[in-house]
């Protein structure tokens, strides 16, 4: 029986991720005699460092309008955080991250898995291009690059690397113009 691992954005608060992960999970399971299990990225740097705002709690509170509603919505996101996780666990996703390379296909995607031009706690991921996983088969399905260009990738010097590991691919599907560019 072939073992498949998916590499997406499982584990961001999302609940549009979380169901492509889930969906595609259950396509592959349906329709195919496969195991599959969901395996996390490492990341490896960040590219651009997000501007620090100086007094990031009060800015957060104006932005509220007042403490009172600041407080509410904390609480709140702190709910739907441990309710995600409980989310996770009920689709096979443990609290303990999985990094296994005892797999045979890896498919990576679908959501902004390309996008290496944003903060934590995504960043910079090879992992997400492939890199360490060249003992199995490497696929993706329709992932996408978002706002990152190829002046991008040349301005911080991965261009080169990217376009190595994506060579490495056996297959690879996008899903937005700008993706199928780079």
């Amino acid at each position: 029986m072939k073992k498949i691992g998916i590499m997406t954005m499982q584990r961001i608060i999302n609940y549009g991720s979380f169901l492509q992960a889930y969906g595609l999970k259950q396509i592959i399971e349906q329709n195919f005699n496969f195991t599959v299990q969901f395996i996390d990225f490492q990341t490896d740097r960040v590219l651009i460092e997000e501007k620090k705002e100086k007094n990031i709690l009060l800015n957060k509170i104006i932005q509220n309008r007042d403490f009172l509603t600041y407080i509410k919505k904390k609480i709140f996101l702190e709910k739907l955080s441990q309710k995600y996780k409980k989310d996770l666990e009920a689709i096979g996703i443990q609290n303990t991250k999985n990094y296994s390379h005892d797999i045979d296909i890896l498919i990576i995607g679908s959501d902004e898995v390309f996008n290496c031009m944003q903060g934590l706690p995504v960043g910079y991921s090879k992992n997400l291009f492939g890199y360490s996983y060249e003992n199995c088969k490497v696929i993706s399905y329709a992932g996408s690059f978002g706002h990152t260009t190829v002046k991008d990738l040349h301005s911080y010097g991965v261009y080169d690397e990217i376009k190595e590991m994506l060579n490495r691919f056996s297959g690879v599907s996008v899903r937005d113009a700008n993706s199928l560019h780079v």
